[in-house]
This record gives C-alpha cells, sequence and structure tokens, in this order.
C-alpha cells in the first residue's frame, strides 16, 4: 500500500504568501479608507489580484469606488487658454438663463452650442482638449470671433 505523504510547501506557496502577508499588511497600513487600485499599483499587483489575496486571508475588500461615471468638479484646468473656454462657456450658460428666465440644463446648452453632453461638461472641467469644430461652435455661440477666444489678436 501506498502512502500518502503530506504535500510539502512549495517556493510558489511560499511566495504567494508573502506577496499575500505584503497585501494584508499594506490594506492595513491604509486605515479605514482603503483605496484597492492605489494599493495595486503600489505594490505592482493588480487590483483582482489584491481583492483576491484578501478573500483568500478571509477579509472582505472594502469597495470605496462608485460605479458609472466620476464627478468633474475640483479639477483644475489644462491651461490658461481652457480655463478662458470654460469661462466663455459659463457666459454662454449666464445668457441663455438670462434670455430665457429659468436654469437650462447642460444638454440644452450643449446642443444650443452644437456640441455634445459629455464634450461640455468635460471642456468646462478643463479635462479635455477643445477641438477646432468644437472651438468654432463656442465661437458663434458666444458670438466672438475665434481669434478673441483663442487670444490672438
Amino acid at each position: 500500500m501506498n502512502k500518502i505523504r503530506p504535500l510539502e510547501e512549495s517556493s510558489v506557496k511560499k511566495a504567494i504568501s508573502e506577496r499575500d502577508e505584503r497585501v494584508i499588511a499594506a490594506y492595513d497600513a491604509q486605515g479605514s479608507n482603503p483605496d484597492i487600485p492605489a494599493l495595486a499599483v503600489s505594490l505592482g499587483l493588480t487590483p483582482k489580484q489584491i481583492r483576491y489575496a484578501l478573500s483568500h486571508n478571509g477579509i472582505k475588500p472594502i469597495s470605496n469606488g462608485k460605479r458609472g461615471r466620476k464627478p468633474v468638479t475640483g479639477n483644475t484646468a489644462f491651461s490658461l487658454l481652457h480655463a478662458r473656454i470654460a469661462q466663455i462657456l459659463r457666459e454662454i450658460h449666464a445668457n441663455y438663463e438670462l434670455e430665457t428666465g429659468s436654469n437650462p440644463r447642460v444638454t440644452i446648452i450643449a446642443s444650443e452650442i452644437g456640441i455634445t453632453k459629455q464634450a461640455y461638461i468635460e471642456i468646462l472641467a478643463g479635462q479635455r482638449d477643445v477641438r477646432l469644430s468644437e472651438l468654432q461652435a463656442i465661437a458663434k455661440a458666444a458670438k466672438k470671433p475665434l481669434a478673441e477666444i483663442v487670444g490672438i489678436e
């Protein structure tokens, strides 16, 4: 009869357990609001590997990420030109509000300008470069020459 011997720890299992220890220690060091994607970057792993290591060792990872679109508030513009274009968009919005007497939705303002809602939001937040066609549409809606918008005088 063959005796069944218990498996000896292999070097692969040791490496995995050392990795898991690093993950758990780094996760605990983050405190009450852990950031799994940032942790993954700092350890050179993927977020999926981090979550697996935590759950494999009896820790339920806290998910602090919201699904869907991220808010675009609190960002700074790429440059002074981006800030100027965002200011012109705000002026267009204010003028439209004065003319209609109501606070219009972003979709309405974007369609009045001739750009998409997403483009309007991202340009206003300074998160995206503006295409020439969008600049032309903004200049037309603002009733200003394109050269004035981009600062060429």
